[in-house]
């Protein structure tokens, strides 16, 4: 067998060759793309609800969904709602009264989703050594409140309930940091207050005071807001925070211990008594058509005691934005 000839490229080939190889090898590796930056976002809420925020930081859920959280606390909604007006924070949480006096008051901003509800969340502290010892005895009473907030809306439910009418007793309004004081100097008898924010003064005072609350009088929401405009702008951040809340409110429905934890650890219960106040917490994300019903409780409260300058009550469906939570789980809506 004659051996097979051996093939040539013909030389103007070559030549194109070995440019080719040549431009390969000065030419640098196309970089490899960048990750993207994580979507910063800035949360403003309460002290009850920033260490669920903290545990789902911690849990990795918030990079799970590439956002960047910052988390800043106050005591009282209407400086929750203030940060997310004055652009300093994307997103505000808080309950349904300092949403409701800014609802009466302008319409560019949202409710994406009810994030947690907790049908026991306010105290009244009141002096036994006052002669207080049953909830008639508030009656011609000087209560310290923080004024138009879920608190005053609780405080004025409570005394109604015991035959005791708004004007029977003698309001002191002040901001919620300020209370545990007036009670502690005698400066009022009783004072209303959020179950985190009463702690101080059941240490100082003790076997002093009574307690009075009721589970299931007022129901208190933990309303996830941002401004319209900004929805607008970036709405993939506002589905990426839904998507980790949702995380968190499975992992607590399974854990239902780490929120027991998480009040004795970062809040200062006695364990007996974070379990009792854990059981009152239900944190689920959706819009539910008795949220509408809260909202226009509140306003007809606010309106008929003339703590706002509104005038009427508004649409509160108009509020809400659902989209996002769509996208997640339509099922999570039931108002329309």
């Amino acid at each position: 067998m004659m051996p097979e000839k051996t093939r040539f490229l013909p030389p103007k080939w070559v030549a194109v060759a070995l440019c080719l190889l040549s431009f390969l090898a000065i030419s640098p590796t196309p970089p490899v793309p960048a990750a993207s930056a994580p979507l910063k976002a800035t949360i403003a809420t309460g002290v009850q609800y920033k260490p669920i925020l903290d545990l789902a930081r911690q849990l990795g859920f918030f990079s799970e969904q590439d956002l960047e959280v910052t988390v800043t606390a106050h005591v009282q909604g209407k400086p929750i709602m203030e940060q997310m007006f004055a652009g300093k924070s994307d997103f505000a949480i808080t309950v349904e009264t300092p949403v409701v006096h800014f609802a009466l008051l302008r319409d560019d901003f949202r409710i994406l989703a009810s994030v947690g509800t907790n049908e026991n969340i306010q105290r009244i502290l009141a002096r036994k050594d006052q002669g207080i010892m049953l909830p008639a005895d508030l009656k011609g009473r000087r209560i310290g409140v923080p004024p138009n907030t879920g608190t005053h809306f609780f405080t004025d439910l409570f005394l109604r309930k015991h035959g005791i009418l708004p004007e029977e007793v003698s309001w002191v309004f002040r901001e919620g940091r300020e209370l545990p004081e007036l009670l502690s100097s005698g400066s009022v008898d009783a004072i209303a207050i959020v179950v985190q924010g009463a702690l101080p003064s059941q240490r100082s005072l003790g076997p002093k005071l009574v307690v009075f609350s009721e589970a299931g009088l007022c129901h208190s929401n933990f309303l996830l807001m941002a401004m319209q405009d900004s929805l607008k702008r970036q709405p993939e951040k506002a589905e990426r925070l839904l998507r980790a809340l949702r995380k968190i409110e499975h992992y607590l429905e399974a854990h239902p211990e780490v929120l027991v934890r998480l009040l004795v650890e970062t809040q200062g219960f006695a364990e007996e008594d974070a379990r009792r106040l854990a059981a009152d917490y239900r944190f689920q994300v959706n819009l539910p058509r008795v949220l509408l019903l809260t909202l226009e409780d509140n306003a007809r409260w606010a309106l008929d005691n003339g703590f706002s300058t509104g005038k009427r009550i508004p649409s509160f469906s108009d509020f809400f934005e659902p989209a996002p939570l769509r996208r997640l789980d339509p099922d999570t809506i039931d108002y329309e």
